[in-house]
């Protein structure tokens, strides 16, 4: 990588300016210090089916939360007691516990979610006010176009020109998601064409690339895989921006997706219905919610080093314990866009 000593400078005091503002920061216990509890969710406020999932901090692996109690107030009320669901392994012996949050909450509410572990003693809480939702999405162009990237290759991409409102007379901070859900029913079949049965298979998919957007990178585009570029970059995965460029105006966000590719249900099988739809999901976040997904922009870009720069510091919104519980609400627009190769009607071999 094409680190310098400088630069390495530099980057380590832009990182800590990023994070400076955060109420609080992602800490883990000392050695022999009692383990705290972490807090995890991303709830969408009009979702009734959001997940809060609880562990506690370790040195060399998290631990497991086998017995808590969720609540969850709004302007100091008791709305619900969470349940409880299964305990998910998410493998190298890494479990959460998790609890369904199924309240639905509006712009300008007191949201409270304390959790208590009667067996440690445990008691960790968060509490945030509701945003407004962002302003309906303006406008969506899209087309095909290849994009040469220098010494490599070509690649037949979709382009999204989508135009938004900020809201006037405030700060704001977004993340911008293209949700693409490719949806197959189909007819199996043995390898002496007998049918077996009918099946539906569900793919999701949300990688995209924005590094031509002034917005989305802020301020820093370029042209596909630019090998001039003297350092390396931090790459906006989670495409979070915020309207310092276009405050109370309208802009055009440009970003692309690589093509979708349809689930394969089988080696022997006939299409019955084959279709791609896009949903353009506009979130509005808080600022301690943006600086958390650049702190995670660091860590998955290759311009971090673990073994030359200072640890990522992550913001936290947990009193009592960490983690980052986001509250985020959203505007929307669906699509149905035309799917991959498959025919319907036809037998595949």
């Amino acid at each position: 990588m094409k680190h310098s000593y400088l630069y390495i400078l530099l980057f380590i005091g832009v990182l800590l300016s990023i994070c400076s503002s955060c109420v609080n920061e992602f800490a883990f216990p000392a050695d022999g210090a009692k383990p705290m509890l972490v807090l995890n969710a991303f709830i969408n406020t009009d979702s009734t089916n959001n997940i809060l999932y609880l562990n506690y901090t370790g040195r060399e692996s998290i631990g497991d939360v086998s017995e808590a109690t969720v609540e969850v107030r709004v302007n100091g009320v008791l709305v619900e007691t969470a349940q409880q669901q299964a305990i998910v392994d998410n493998g190298f012996n890494r479990k959460q516990s998790s609890f369904l949050i199924t309240s639905k909450f509006n712009p300008g509410e007191s949201v409270r979610i304390d959790a208590w572990t009667p067996q440690t003693g445990h008691h960790a809480w968060v509490e945030e006010i509701i945003l407004p939702a962002p302003l309906p999405i303006v406008n969506i162009d899209t087309m095909t176009v290849n994009i040469s990237y220098p010494q490599e290759y070509t690649n037949r991409l979709m382009k999204f020109r989508i135009t938004i409102q900020d809201r006037p007379n405030e700060k704001n901070y977004y993340r911008l998601i293209l949700e693409r859900q490719y949806r197959l029913v189909a007819q199996l079949y043995n390898e002496d064409k007998e049918y077996i049965k009918d099946t539906t298979m569900i793919r999701k998919t949300f990688t995209t690339y924005n590094n031509e957007d002034v917005i989305l990178t802020d301020g820093n585009p370029s042209i596909g895989n630019d090998d001039n570029d003297v350092f390396d970059k931090v790459i906006n995965y989670y495409n979070v921006f915020d309207d310092n460029r276009f405050s109370g105006q309208e802009c055009t966000l440009n970003i692309y997706k690589g093509s979708d590719t349809p689930p394969r249900p089988g080696q022997y099988f006939k299409v019955l219905e084959n279709e791609l739809t896009c949903y353009v999901r506009l979130l509005h976040i808080s600022a301690i919610t943006f600086n958390y997904y650049q702190a995670l922009n660091v860590f998955d870009s290759d311009i971090y080093d673990s073994m030359l720069m200072e640890p990522i510091i992550y913001a936290s919104n947990v009193n009592g314990g960490t983690g980052m519980v986001n509250f985020s609400t959203e505007t929307s627009v669906k699509m149905d866009l035309p799917p991959n190769h498959f025919e319907v009607d036809y037998l595949y071999w």
